[in-house]
């Protein structure tokens, strides 16, 4: 190139008003990386309508990041030669700089129109039509471009990375495998593809994920897509420290990635690190204001936070809606819906948990329960991974609708044509879920429900709740009124073949304290009060489990040094993962007294105990998912485990532990008196939640 450049420079000199020397020397720096702006402005300087000149112009700006004055340039050149392909295509692409997708399109439509089998033309269409919605578009402009060059990896790619746009239940899974399988063989060195290839494959075959993870990672030890379906997938096969490990990776290699912080952050909730994982949060918003995921995991981390006061934990709820659905108020519409106080209601369900999981288990018997001569229910269900639970559920109401792939606004205008009249969100804030579909207010009536805490928005008129997880002294802040029914939970009965069996103490010699809280609730303060009660039962042993993640040894390495702190640790024991739910139920009856966590009191985890006759001591909180553990124990009768102090629970404890035919007679008859209580009526429960609908109907209906 050099020798080139001498010559050029020499004709540039021997003809300084030619342009094309001058050009053509600008062109040679610019292949070298050199400035060549300089040059460029020459050439026009020399001849205003230079088109190689504009338009190479035009890219050297954007590289630098000069996108408005590319633009311009780029606009010029279309000027100048209208029916030249890289001109209007560059022009196009600019667009894409400065977020104008539809200027993008539009552009890019006019290069096909002269060049129609143009491949390069074909694959930024593509990605253009999808990064603006328009899926169908997409995939059906990128599938010919994969007729066109059957042979070229990148059409091959971009194609299965459109098609995973499309709603998952409707998406063509063999051909996503195919054609993210034939980008790999034709291009057997890009990272990029494999690790495409391996994070749509960790929903099908973990086995066949990690060969390709391995590939992927063996070209690009870096490569940031593999690193993190790796973090995934060891995090699904219960190896939390690892993934941490891999997610510090991530950051170190993009401290700046907002996804990466928030990924760390799960995985330091994960390994009960709240004051980190938090941290790492407020990070990922500072720099992504706008994702209201990452700000709905903060507000989860915050729950578990001793320190917090009520009116901290109210003020960021108000901040989520001020930052995430205040700018989209002005979208709600007026209601149309009949406003007769006596006619049958059309309730929907708003959730991404309508599978296997805890909120099915707790809505299950209301869906079937339902009187529908007075409810007509609906479902609006998030659910990218449709399970037994998902088709059990679909049969209990006439009509299910998949949100997946649809905005906000979308599913909003369906749930308004559906013409609901009470839309409850279930468990809004936590992940998945579409809570930012209430702020536009689609039905009249909308309700909060098995949330953590409140909606934190004005567009949610009522949070149903019952006298013990909100009394009415209430300290906790909310933007709804609160509804109170006798209970708020019921549910989902388990096995009845998995029995409680004998207590254990008997078979022990000691007594058995147990908790199966995710280890995030359990929290320094927690350590402290539970390694009390350890010391003041004498012999007694602390078993710790949940789903798997006391089986990881970073968690156990962590949590005996913390319980070492206070001289425990040798009487602290560590539980593997169980496969199912009857062997996680025996595990349970292993224990004789079941240990809550504070602020974040455990809610399944407390039924579950409960249901095999385990006491449970609790230390009543201020707020609701501090208190989740009172409401079971105030419908079971068993008022006296529940704690007003710290010092209350250390008492009841030992106490608990020191009678043994206390113990004995509690787990004989504790099933019973959960068959015989509200946590397991679904047909009163349904009557009370009904009646609690039909009270703020015809509160709407009193105001029309």
């Amino acid at each position: 190139m050099e020798p080139a450049a001498a010559h050029l420079r020499r004709a540039s000199a021997l003809a300084p008003d030619e342009a094309e020397p001058t050009f053509l020397l600008a062109l040679a720096a610019h292949h070298v990386g050199r400035n060549p702006e300089r040059g460029y402005r020459r050439t026009l300087a020399l001849a205003a309508d230079h088109i190689g000149a504009e338009i190479n112009l035009a890219g050297w700006l954007a590289a630098e990041g000069r996108l408005a004055a590319s633009s311009m340039r780029l606009r010029r050149a279309v000027v100048l030669a209208p029916a030249v392909p890289q001109a209007l295509g560059n022009l196009a692409l600019a667009a894409r700089g400065i977020e104008l997708p539809t200027r993008v399109v539009c552009g890019l439509r006019r290069v096909l129109a002269i060049l129609p089998d143009d491949v390069p033309t074909l694959l930024n269409l593509g990605d253009a039509l999808a990064e603006a919605g328009t899926v169908d578009g997409a995939v059906a402009t990128l599938r010919k471009a994969v007729r066109l060059a059957a042979d070229f990896a990148q059409a091959h790619y971009a194609l299965a990375l459109a098609l995973q746009r499309i709603p998952q239940e409707l998406q063509p899974p063999d051909e996503i495998r195919a054609s993210l399988r034939r980008a790999c063989v034709l291009d057997p060195g890009s990272p990029a593809a494999r690790s495409s290839l391996a994070a749509y494959l960790m929903a099908f075959d973990h086995t066949e994920t990690l060969r390709h993870l391995r590939r992927a990672l063996a070209l690009d030890p870096h490569e940031r897509t593999a690193l993190g379906t790796l973090a995934n997938l060891v995090r699904l096969r219960g190896e939390l420290g690892h993934a941490c490990r891999l997610r510090r990776r991530l950051v170190a290699l993009d401290p700046g990635a907002a996804q990466g912080l928030n990924n760390l952050a799960l995985s330091m909730l994960d390994l009960g690190e709240i004051d980190f994982g938090t941290r790492c949060l407020r990070r990922a918003l500072a720099i992504a204001p706008r994702r209201a995921d990452i700000h709905n995991n903060l507000l989860f981390a915050l729950t578990y936070d001793p320190a917090l006061g009520e009116a901290e934990l109210f003020a960021e709820y108000r901040r989520w809606e001020k930052q995430h659905a205040a700018p989209f108020s002005p979208l709600a519409k007026n209601h149309s819906n009949r406003p007769d106080p006596s006619r049958r209601l059309r309730v929907g369900y708003l959730s991404a948990d309508l599978r296997d999981h805890v909120i099915a288990w707790l809505v299950e018997g209301l869906l079937a329960a339902h009187d529908r001569d007075q409810v007509e229910p609906f479902c609006y269900a998030e659910v990218t991974r449709p399970d037994a639970v998902t088709e059990r559920l679909k049969r209990l109401v006439p009509l299910w609708h998949s949100t997946v792939g649809r905005t906000d606004l979308e599913i909003a205008g369906v749930i308004r044509a559906d013409q609901i009249d009470i839309l409850v969100v279930l468990a809004g804030h936590t992940a998945g879920n579409r809570i930012g579909v209430a702020a536009l207010a689609p039905a009249p009536v909308q309700v909060n429900l098995h949330n953590l805490s409140t909606s934190g928005l004005a567009s949610v008129g009522y949070w149903l709740t019952d006298p013990a997880l909100h009394p009415e002294d209430t300290a906790e802040g909310m933007t709804e009124r609160l509804v109170r029914i006798p209970s708020l939970y019921q549910h989902h009965l388990p096995s009845a073949d998995v029995v409680a069996g004998p207590l254990p103490l008997s078979a022990n010699g000691h007594v058995t304290f147990g908790s199966f809280s995710n280890p995030a609730k359990v929290n320094g303060e927690v350590i402290a009060l539970w390694a009390s009660v350890l010391r003041a039962v004498p012999g007694s042993r602390l078993a710790l489990g949940y789903q798997g993640a006391f089986a990881d040894p970073t968690i156990q390495a962590a949590f005996r040094g913390r319980f070492a702190a206070f001289g425990v640790a040798d009487r602290v024991r560590f539980l593997g993962p169980e496969p199912d739910r009857p062997k996680h139920l025996a595990r349970v009856a292993g224990i004789d007294i079941a240990l809550d966590p504070f602020p974040f009191s455990g809610g399944i985890t407390t039924f579950e105990a409960l249901w095999m006759g385990v006491p449970l001591i609790t230390l009543a909180g201020r707020r609701f998912a501090a208190r989740c553990g009172v409401t079971h124990l105030t419908q079971v009768g068993l008022e006296e485990l529940i704690a007003a102090t710290p010092a209350d629970y250390k008492r009841i404890a030992a106490t608990l532990a020191g009678d043994a035919v206390r113990l004995a007679a509690i787990r004989s008859s504790l099933r019973e008196r959960v068959m015989s209580s509200r946590l397991a009526d679904p047909r009163s429960y349904a009557r009370e939640v009904e009646a609690a609908y039909r009270t703020m109907w015809r509160e709407w209906c009193a105001m029309r």
